[in-house]
């Protein structure tokens, strides 16, 4: 789907998927209606425990941890390894790549069958969270687009910031303005885009020998 796309930007590509998403999600509200499901916690996680002296949902505490060691093995995988060292070269320049006798549309496809796989890890760990209803995949897209655009395009440390910085300003305007808080969000998007439009890490990430 993507590869006629595949010598445009990541940012397009990005987009022709969300469009695809939304087209879908669409498609089964039409066949199965759009009433919310809700999803429990998994026994023994579904109470509580003291954090700092206030009650804190024990399920949230192992999603926070699961998302700090796949982020990490993430990034080392990316940011350490000879085949992580393909991928980015992959993306700086899939051409010399494929000179050198590598398969790059392998590598593609690879890192979107990962992509996609992490993606559905997410979907099920979030699911005693978030719910079940129609239009939560275009939410968490258009974060996840914000996320990737202000930490900077191919840079795993900039998206684990970026997350970092728009999970608190997303929670801080719900709390302090919540009729705003996708204004402040979108906001912070165009301040990074016009102070630094490469992102806060796009650019630096360089391919290691």
């Amino acid at each position: 789907m993507t590869e006629p796309l595949r010598k445009r930007s990541h940012l397009d590509q990005a987009l022709l998927t969300l469009g695809v998403t939304l087209v879908m999600a669409e498609t089964l509200v039409m066949i199965h209606g759009d009433d919310p499901l809700a999803v429990g916690a998994p026994p023994g996680l579904d109470g509580s425990v003291p954090v700092l002296g206030a009650a804190y949902p024990t399920y949230r505490l192992v999603l926070i941890g699961i998302g700090a060691v796949l982020a990490v093995v993430v990034y080392l995988v990316v940011e350490r390894t000879a085949l992580g060292a393909l991928v980015r070269a992959t993306v700086a320049d899939r051409d010399m790549v494929a000179a050198l006798g590598v398969d790059n549309r392998l590598i593609r496809v690879g890192v979107f069958a990962v992509g996609s796989m992490l993606a559905a890890v997410a979907g099920v760990l979030g699911g005693p969270v978030h719910g079940a209803r129609p239009g939560l995949d275009s939410t968490v897209l258009i974060l996840a687009l914000v996320v990737v655009v202000i930490g900077g395009l191919g840079s795993v440390r900039g998206a684990l910031l970026g997350a970092l910085v728009i999970g608190q300003i997303d929670s801080l305007g719900r709390t302090l303005l919540p009729d705003g808080a996708s204004f402040i969000v979108l906001g912070a998007l165009a301040l990074v885009l016009v102070l630094r439009p490469q992102g806060l890490f796009g650019g630096t990430a360089g391919v290691r020998s």
